[in-house]
């Protein structure tokens, strides 16, 4: 899918002088904040000599993240006839103030030139209405929604889209991220000798946190998005523990958990001074080699006077289309193959779980933990375990619990994938994602 931002000059202010960004109207205008998120920043611009409307003026543009795109790519391909086709298919849906979806859905359908090119029902209208603060000199809507989403199909390429409008939606809802710099606790070859600043790490751990977040808003508000801290495991020794601080620039959303660590695990081995099991070693959890994204069922409930009774009785026609929902971009026939169902010790309950189709070497979740049972570890039958496969059950368990209320999330990571939020743990090298129960889809296709 590529992923984008409209502006429209039609919906600037006629202005001889301008202070920044403080004129620009909340569509179609991208701030410095906005420009930010674009690690290389492209623009599409429609050069038509005319609008879809005589009386319509100004300019559209795409913009797009270069460094995100191949090198053969639905702009380089496009045609100079497809691509004022393809503006002009654009426009006609942002300008179509007042017309329902189902409405738009028929015009673009029937259309002699757009009906050729338009994906039957992939047209998605975002639901937040903006007021667009039009000059009263132009011509245009007053209000439009925050995002589009269609897929077009032409000769010389095919692509789905997804473009804002509405720029405090695109800063929120932006997926597509870009680490630009790792800053380390220390120098790298401290963090090679954990016995060497045993008895200063924790000194140091408490000021680099506090200097990585002291610096967070001003970086935010310069070239890049932010800056992070992000923790991960530090092995001083085989009884101690720590929780080391990593500085992470980033441009765009913020970045996955697993996108930090390979960043992390990429500069440190750039060194040269170390092997891969060596830093593996001391920093067990930036070698994870795959992810997993598990879906509890959280509408499978009834309510009850005094609580909430999760069923032990699953509806199969429940399982149907929630991972599709969750992960667009995922094939039918990738989740067809891999989505497993499992149970876990909390109520009882049911769970989907799928792989990330970018794994490495892991796809199915019953071959890594064949001895998996969904026993609470207090319990007698969890022995039967293997020592990894309790490690997974451990913390899948507090995790359910926190999300349930239940529990704390200290020592675990919130994650954003496509807009919705999972609560992250490592267990043996590989990153487990529970989806948060206010990010189920609401209803089952």
């Amino acid at each position: 899918m590529l992923y984008g931002y409209i502006t429209d000059t039609l919906f600037h202010k006629n202005l001889n002088v301008t202070y920044g960004d403080e004129d620009l109207p909340p569509v179609f205008a991208l701030d410095d904040v906005a420009e930010a998120y674009f690690s290389r920043h492209m623009t599409y611009r429609d050069v038509r000599s005319q609008r879809n409307s005589p009386t319509t003026v100004g300019q559209i543009a795409i913009h797009v993240d270069r460094s995100k795109l191949e090198t053969e790519n639905f702009f380089s391909l496009l045609t100079e006839p497809n691509r004022d086709i393809f503006f002009s298919f654009v426009e006609k849906i942002y300008m179509s103030e007042g017309v329902s979806l189902e409405e738009l859905e028929s015009d673009l359908r029937t259309d002699p030139t757009f009906g050729l090119i338009y994906t039957q029902g992939s047209l998605r209208l975002g639901t937040t209405i903006v007021d667009t603060q039009i000059p009263e000199t132009n011509v245009g809507p007053a209000t439009v929604v925050d995002r589009i989403d269609f897929e077009l199909v032409f000769p010389e390429v095919t692509e789905k889209f997804r473009l804002w409008i509405n720029r405090e939606v695109f800063i929120d809802s932006y997926p597509l991220t870009t680490i630009t710099k790792v800053i380390l606790p220390c120098d790298y070859s401290l963090l090679l000798q954990p016995s060497l600043i045993n008895n200063t790490v924790d000194a140091l751990i408490a000021s680099t946190s506090f200097s990585f977040g002291s610096m967070s808003n001003s970086v935010a508000q310069g070239d890049n998005s932010g800056l992070l801290t992000y923790n991960t495991r530090y092995k001083v020794n085989s009884q101690s523990i720590k929780m080391m601080p990593f500085g992470i620039l980033y441009k765009g959303a913020t970045p996955s958990s697993l996108e930090i660590r390979k960043a992390i695990r990429e500069l440190l081995l750039s060194f040269g001074v170390a092997t891969a099991d060596t830093w593996k070693a001391i920093l067990p959890d930036l070698f994870v080699t795959g992810q997993f994204f598990l879906i509890p069922m959280w509408n499978d409930y009834i309510t009850r006077p005094e609580r909430k009774v999760y069923q032990s009785i699953l509806r199969m026609k429940n399982t149907e289309g929630v991972i599709s929902t969750l992960y667009p971009a995922m094939s039918v026939e990738f989740i067809r193959q891999h989505q497993q169902i499992f149970t876990y010790a909390k109520n009882p309950g049911f769970a989907l779980v799928i792989p990330d189709p970018l794994n490495e070497t892991q796809f199915s979740l019953v071959d890594i933990h064949p001895t998996y049972q969904h026993y609470s570890t207090q319990s007698s039958e969890s022995n039967f375990m293997e020592e990894h496969t309790r490690e997974f059950a451990i913390n899948l368990n507090r995790v359910i619990s926190s999300l349930m209320g239940e529990g704390i999330t200290e020592g675990y990571i919130t994650n954003i994938f496509d807009e919705k939020r999972y609560l992250s743990f490592v267990a043996a090298d590989i990153e487990y994602h529970v989806l948060y129960p206010e990010s189920y889809p609401e209803t089952n296709p």
